[in-house]
């Protein structure tokens, strides 16, 4: 049987969106399709183009509908 050894992996990147709560949505789809089962959104901040002022969001929870977690293309955005 082949070991397999563990890597850590931090990638960075924009979502573009019109709110905080669209933001936390594309950021837990990008976590669903990333292959590892120890995924987590550790920072997720609103960076203005042409800013260095950043401002944290405090709640990184995924948001829910319907009581639910998963988002399909079907449910309405709460924006």
């Amino acid at each position: 049987m082949v070991k397999l050894k563990r890597y850590t992996v931090v990638i960075d990147t924009y979502v573009y969106a019109q709110g905080d709560e669209e933001a936390r949505k594309i950021s837990h789809d990008i976590k669903r399709n990333v292959n590892g089962e120890q995924t987590r959104i550790l920072e997720i901040d609103e960076s203005p183009f042409a800013s260095l002022e950043t401002r944290p969001l405090e709640d990184l929870s995924e948001p829910k509908i319907n009581g639910d977690t998963v988002w399909t293309e079907k449910d309405e955005l709460p924006f």
